[in-house]
């Protein structure tokens, strides 16, 4: 996993904390429905939260 290459002590469940507090939803429309993709990570996010 990403996290565990930037801090090797990290528990699983900080790990689950920040990855869900660095995400994001994305809206699209497709045959003109709408559609959320939720928690979608930002790695870059992800990474600045650790540090």
């Amino acid at each position: 996993m990403l996290v565990i290459q930037v801090d090797l002590s990290i528990t699983p469940e900080r790990s689950s904390t920040l990855a869900c507090g660095a995400g994001h939803t994305i809206e699209a429309v497709h045959k003109s429905k709408m559609f959320s993709l939720r928690k979608i990570i930002d790695p870059t996010k992800l990474i600045g939260a650790l540090k």
